[in-house]
């Protein structure tokens, strides 16, 4: 199945009292770059989370923002940093003392001062963590879901859009195959009525023999038939590939390549303006289907 590179996904998941999200977004890169951002806490899960989203994706940019909120009290733990709370206090009895000030609220200055609380809103046990990750998972697998459907919903407009390309070059080809031996016939048409234009009123006649010779030298020169043995063979596979479940964007890049060399070589030996014109419409759709295969995983 055709897939593009670009999509997004979303996907959440709730389990006691702890919420994750997860967005994936995807662009168009020649090999698989993965972002992923995710908490601080999670960053031992970081490698696995990569392996099960390498096994999904082959091919792009990707970026993947996961999100880990908490509504439970048992994830937080608030504590009390006391050296500080130490010092803090120490100053505010030397201010007492020093300008004769009453000691009391002094409760309430300190609870005010944000620096004496260290709070880990991120205080998970192992057994949380690992609750954590299971809704995770579900949450990736619900986002990846919703990432390659999109990827494959535009996958199917680039495939059919590629598979009309490749019937008009098919067509384009069989036009070619049709000039060729007229071609030919033209051009010995073309030296007989220019010998005997040359001969006219010499009593001499033309020799056939040259003639032939002539031909064959021009025939040998402009034969494309293993150009268009390979041309041929290089469509079936091109419609195998797309056919296929596997990742094609690689395989379809260099198909093309060998593409483009054989109809740059049919058009270099041909010497006639209908099978040039043919030969450049055939150009063009193969780039144009080089501008969808970009975006091909």
């Amino acid at each position: 199945m055709i897939k593009s590179m670009t999509g997004y996904g979303r996907g959440e998941q709730m389990h006691k009292n702890r919420r994750v999200k997860i967005e994936i977004k995807g662009v168009n890169h020649r090999f698989l770059e993965l972002n992923i951002r995710l908490p601080k806490f999670l960053n031992p899960f970081s490698d696995s989370i990569r392996k099960l989203v390498s096994q999904e994706i082959k091919r792009g940019k990707v970026d993947i923002y996961i999100n880990c909120e908490s509504l439970s009290c048992d994830d937080i733990a608030i504590n009390i940093n006391e050296a500080y709370a130490d010092a803090y206090m120490a100053a505010l009895d030397k201010m007492a003392k020093r300008y004769n000030l009453d000691a009391m609220g002094t409760l309430s200055l300190l609870a005010g001062n944000a620096e004496v609380f260290l709070a880990d809103k991120e205080n998970y046990t192992d057994l949380a963590l690992e609750d954590i990750m299971h809704t995770l998972n579900t949450a990736l697998a619900a986002a990846l879901g919703d990432f390659n459907g999109m990827r494959a919903s535009e996958g199917a407009s680039i495939l059919s859009d590629i598979n009309e390309k490749l019937a008009f070059i098919q067509g384009s080809v069989n036009e070619i195959i049709k000039r060729a031996p007229q071609i030919k016939e033209e051009y010995a048409a073309r030296i007989r009525e220019r010998i005997e234009e040359a001969l006219q009123g010499t009593g001499f006649a033309p020799d056939e023999g040259r003639i032939l010779t002539e031909v064959a030298i021009f025939a040998d020169r402009s034969c494309i038939d293993e150009e268009i043995v390979r041309m041929d063979s290089h469509i079936v596979q091109f419609k195998d590939i797309l056919a296929s479940t596997e990742p094609a964007g690689r395989k379809i890049d260099f198909l093309l390549q060998e593409m483009n060399r054989e109809i740059n070589t049919i058009g270099s030996k041909s010497n006639d303006g209908s099978l040039t014109k043919l030969v450049l419409d055939v150009k063009s759709e193969l780039e144009k289907i080089r501008e969808q295969a970009n975006n091909i995983e």
